[in-house]
């Protein structure tokens, strides 16, 4: 109700009143029929100015993005033309140009979104999400800490989620993947997170179901790729030779027109794709259906290869699959290491994994390394990357 005002609904009050009080001595109703009379006339007022007010903050919302939307359309039609007319543009306008065009691309997205988008007014299940249901050692706490006390419910996080969106606040955070044992910093992994209107962050294990559920994932992910690839840009300008790993749900992978817009991309800024690894969860990649299949088929023929993560096991994983599917680096939790080495197997589970890794040429990531000791369990076995609170937490990019 925080889109209605003080006035309005002193206003609400007043008239309830002043209905009940109509109804009690001209209608001769009782007292108790008289106020409950008032109280369902109050209630229905605000409810119904509620929902006006949020239809008119809606409507000038989509003004503004279709604004900003034929802006963007007029600017990419004027650059085409001076692209087609100039045979001798200069790489660094070129690079404008396309990426003028991708951002266009975006921005068409988010209208088409805005125009597709089911009226949000319906009541939503509500479930308490809490930071300590994270799991241990998130994406960005170290295990034994939590981001904010605060608990969501299903509703507010989708209010922040489309006011983050609509305001500007979705972060991205980077965190250093480095070369083992050497500790040299050689890729870095891209996150996405939200801040609510008071600041607080709310981390992707905290808003990726609802967004997933609200089909608000795919504007996310596009946001995060956006600004990859700037970084992209940068480090190559700067002849560095460090890779930027980004994650993208199957709902983004799936979408047409984003794919499209991206594979253009790619193809006129063939010098970027070796440095951006798409990562994606081990489960969806396998249990993937045949258009995500193409998606990447489609993707690897421009270049782009692939990060799997979330692996459970390090058996009964099909790394024949994995390698038809471009995929280039494996993402192990250094929990399932440790496990794996208290087994009866011991040392031959952990060995068997990264040799059948190094014949498919991928390479093992072990991620969420805390701490020293946990380090020196698996040194022996030779993993190329680490990744975690060791070597460095995630910082916020402020490019």
């Amino acid at each position: 109700m925080r889109a209605l005002t003080l006035p309005l609904i002193g206003g609400c009050a007043f008239f309830s009143l002043c209905i009940a009080s109509g109804s009690f001595f001209l209608l001769q109703t009782s007292p108790l029929e008289a106020l409950a009379l008032g109280g369902v006339f109050m209630v229905v007022s605000i409810f119904t100015f509620d929902a006006h007010i949020r239809s008119r903050q809606q409507a000038h919302i989509t003004k503004a993005l279709g604004d900003f939307y034929h802006l963007q359309e007029a600017l990419v039609d004027k650059l085409s033309v001076l692209e087609e007319q100039s045979s001798d543009t200069d790489t660094g306008t070129k690079e404008i140009i396309s990426e003028i065009k991708l951002l266009h691309s975006l921005v068409n997205h988010i209208m088409d979104e805005e125009r597709a988008a089911p009226d949000q007014n319906h009541v939503i299940p509500v479930q308490v999400y809490s930071p300590e249901e994270s799991g241990h050692g998130d994406i960005l706490t170290p295990s034994g800490q939590t981001v904010t006390n605060t608990n969501y419910s299903a509703d507010q996080l989708l209010k922040i989620i489309k006011e983050a969106l609509q305001e500007d606040r979705i972060d991205m955070l980077m965190q250093p993947i480095v070369s083992l044992p050497q500790r040299k910093v050689r890729a870095f992994e891209c996150y996405s997170r939200l801040r609510d209107e008071l600041g607080q962050v709310v981390v992707p294990d905290h808003y990726l179901e609802i967004a997933s559920q609200q089909d608000f994932i795919r504007i996310i992910d596009n946001s995060l790729l956006f600004r990859c690839v700037q970084l992209v840009r940068k480090a190559l300008k700067k002849d560095l030779s460090v890779k930027f790993f980004c994650n993208l749900s199957l709902a983004t992978l799936r979408d047409k027109m984003f794919l499209e817009s991206f594979i253009e991309f790619l193809a006129s800024n063939t010098a970027l794709a070796p440095s951006i690894l798409f990562e994606i969860e081990y489960a969806d990649l396998v249990g993937g259906d045949e258009p995500t299949q193409k998606a990447l088929s489609r993707l690897a023929a421009q270049g782009c290869h692939f990060s799997v993560d979330h692996v459970s096991t390090l058996e009964d994983i099909d790394f024949a699959f994995l390698k038809k599917s471009a995929v280039k680096y494996l993402k192990v939790d250094i929990h399932l290491m440790i496990a794996a080495l208290h087994t009866p197997q011991k040392h031959a589970c952990v060995k068997s994994f990264k040799d059948k890794a190094v014949r498919h040429g991928m390479d093992v990531i072990v991620t969420k390394i805390e701490n020293e000791k946990d380090l020196i369990e698996i040194l022996e076995f030779q993993f190329d990357f680490g990744q975690g609170f060791l070597f460095g937490k995630p910082r916020l990019y402020r490019g």
